[in-house]
């Protein structure tokens, strides 16, 4: 059945073809839907398909179904491979039974992500192969692939789709019936000492690894997955290579029949030139490499991110290169080294169009295979800074820290997902923001040396959400209780891991298999921790919510204040709140909270400005009521208790 899916989709679908038997993984944008769409595909449970609480897990409990002979699919953003590195590097060391694939999305951009990095490198760091897709078909196919080589070889792979591929649309051909795939049959686990790590086992298993690489360089030479396609004129001798990897194959192409299109419109040619195609840049097909080399006295490399094709490519060419002809007629290679491309950000085929033009000396061109410029009235196209959705309980508590802590000198420690959003006007809760989990630590480091300074007036909040708490905090918390930091830690919790598209966590007590099981109590595990002050509060019920936070800035240990109220996403619209005529155009309202649901607009006269409530973005969260002094926003829930209202937001749940 021929089915219109996106990269991540495609992804899923091969794994299943493949037999996997367990899916798992920890949300992170552009990765997330490949777990979610074999969960959604799943019929009987053939498949184990679970959220880990971090990526750390998910990499460990692939290692112990690999070692029962299961086939794992292991899914994460490049950032998440840090989380995992640990038991990645260790699992290439004792080496698989049944395949693991760990998709690693990588975030040229960033588009979503806090840092660019090459999942290439990490290949190379551990000794594992990497496949690198250029488009969802080939990812598809890469997938099925990837399980092979793994069993083959005893070694994980990498998948290493980018955002583009990962959220790209293709049309492809899957199985009509999930549930009459066959699966992988598992040979269970057996005893050995070849799955303990000892330096023994390491320096024989080093040796073993070299060996496979090897051995699947040359296998990768011949890989359907890479092409070396030559475009010779007549009367042109060849001179002249062009090697792309991953999705920057896509955009080479789209640039090369551009400019090929442009010559033809002028009655020429481009210059002849060899085209290397890379599917698998680690181990890199040397073979294939030599081959596209000779004779070359130029050779341009696109790719995104970091150097891997062209360094391979360089050391081929260099002192050290293993083919003589090539040493005795080294090869130039341009580009990211030499800045004859981009050294980060996302390429595509108009940047690209001019780069290859001068490349193949036909510069000419290049501007005759652009776009043309479309110019955009301003008035359309408004600025549109990223804010907290309105509604959101974080603005509100942001705005109940703030208020208690008025009059103190304080810094915020912030922390990775919606919630970085602090940093903005008019908010400003957010002075530091590292990595997940890091709001706990970083606090705690920057109180360490205010008081080696001699400043204990300072006080210091991180700030997490509930999510990153189960995934990387709880263990910041337990280091600031063992070593005796002061400082407070606020816990956003709105019941869901919000910024990836709202998936379960332990706290929410659902699986991804659907089945319930016991929510971990936040509060109940700072307790267990021994921090010295813990509470929850509602942070739409500002008066309980203020009065907590000064409790908690005042406290001379760890405190630990848990603001628990749902995502907007969650739950319906509540009726929205209203601007009544007693408004007096201060803007109080506006540029106390930035609620994207309120904004100043000129009254029905065109004479005055007034507050606006768009009631297609009100979400009900009457949060905008306590800052007009004028009483000129009313309440549909006007007269009932915070508790009351909570329990309404509730009620309104989703589906």
């Amino acid at each position: 059945m021929r089915r219109l899916l996106m990269g991540n989709q495609a992804i899923a679908f091969a794994a299943l073809e493949a037999g996997v038997n367990v899916a798992c993984g920890y949300p992170g944008t552009p990765s997330t839907e490949i777990v979610e769409t074999i969960a959604q595909n799943n019929p009987q449970g053939r498949v184990h398909v679970e959220w880990s609480c971090n990526e750390k897990a998910a990499m460990e409990l692939a290692a112990g179904v690999s070692y029962s002979g299961g086939r794992v699919i292991v899914t994460c953003k490049q950032v998440g491979m840090n989380v995992a590195a640990d038991p990645f590097m260790c699992l290439s060391y004792v080496g698989t039974r049944g395949g693991v694939v760990v998709v690693v999305a990588d975030d040229p951009g960033p588009v979503s992500s806090q840092t660019e990095q090459d999942s290439r490198q990490f290949a190379q760091f551990a000794h594992v192969p990497v496949l690198d897709p250029a488009t969802p078909e080939e990812a598809y196919l890469m997938t099925k692939a990837a399980f092979e080589i793994s069993e083959a070889h005893h070694l994980p792979v990498i998948l290493r789709p980018t955002t583009r591929v990962d959220h790209g649309c293709a049309s492809i051909d899957v199985p009509d019936d999930i549930s009459s795939l066959p699966r992988h049959e598992m040979a269970g686990f057996v005893k050995s000492p070849d799955f303990v790590i000892f330096p023994s086992l390491s320096r024989a298993a080093h040796e073993r690894m070299t060996h496979e690489l090897e051995t699947i360089s040359q296998e990768f030479a011949s890989s359907e997955f890479n092409k070396l396609d030559e475009y010779v004129r007549d009367d042109y001798e060849l001179f002249l290579g062009i090697a792309c990897s991953g999705d920057s194959r896509g955009y080479t192409l789209e640039a090369l029949e551009r400019l090929q299109a442009a010559a033809a419109a002028q009655g020429t040619e481009l210059p002849s030139y060899r085209l290397l195609q890379v599917g698998t840049p680690y181990p890199f097909p040397e073979r294939l490499g030599r081959d596209f080399l000779l004779g070359l006295s130029d050779a341009l490399v696109i790719e995104e991110l970091e150097p891997v094709v062209e360094r391979s490519l360089l050391e081929m060419t260099g002192p050290v290169a293993a083919d003589a002809y090539i040493t005795s007629c080294p090869t130039t290679v341009h580009g990211r080294l030499d800045g004859t491309t981009p050294i980060c950000g996302e390429y595509s085929a108009d940047m690209l169009v001019p780069v290859i033009a001068e490349f193949l000396g036909v510069s000419e061109l290049a501007q005759a295979c652009l776009p043309e410029s479309v110019e955009v009235p301003g008035e359309l196209v408004p600025p549109r800074p990223a804010v907290l959705c309105a509604g959101c309980p974080h603005r509100a508590s942001f705005t109940a820290v703030k208020e208690a802590a008025r009059g103190k000198n304080v810094v915020y420690s912030g922390d990775i997902g919606c919630y970085t959003l602090g940093c903005a006007k008019p908010l400003q809760t957010t002075d530091t923001c590292l990595c997940m989990g890091a709001g706990v630590t970083v606090a705690q480091g920057l109180q360490t040396a205010a008081h080696l300074a001699g400043d204990d007036e300072t006080l210091h909040v991180g700030f997490v959400g509930d999510s990153t708490f189960f995934a990387s905090a709880m263990t910041g918390l337990a280091n600031a209780v063992y070593n005796r930091h002061r400082m407070v830690l606020c816990v956003l919790d709105n019941a869901t891991t919000a910024m990836t598209g709202s998936q379960p966590h332990p706290g929410t007590g659902v699986t991804l298999m659907g089945t319930r099981s016991k929510p971990i109590s936040i509060v109940e595990v700072a307790r267990a921790l021994g921090c010295d002050m813990v509470e929850a509060v509602d942070p739409f019920d500002r008066v309980a919510a203020v009065e907590a936070a000064k409790r908690a800035l005042s406290c001379e240990g760890v405190a630990v204040l848990v603001f628990q109220s749902p995502c907007v996403q969650l739950f319906k619209p509540l009726e929205p709140v209203s601007i009544t005529s007693g408004c007096r155009g201060c803007g109080r309202c506006v540029r106390a909270l930035g609620c994207p649901a309120l904004s100043m607009k000129k009254d029905g006269d065109g004479a005055a400005f007034r507050a606006h409530v768009d009631r297609t973005l009100c979400y009900g969260c009457d949060l905008c009521l306590e800052t007009c002094a004028f009483g000129a926003i009313e309440s549909p829930r006007a007269g009932m208790s915070p508790a009351e209202v909570d329990a309404m937001r509730r009620g309104a749940a989703r589906g």
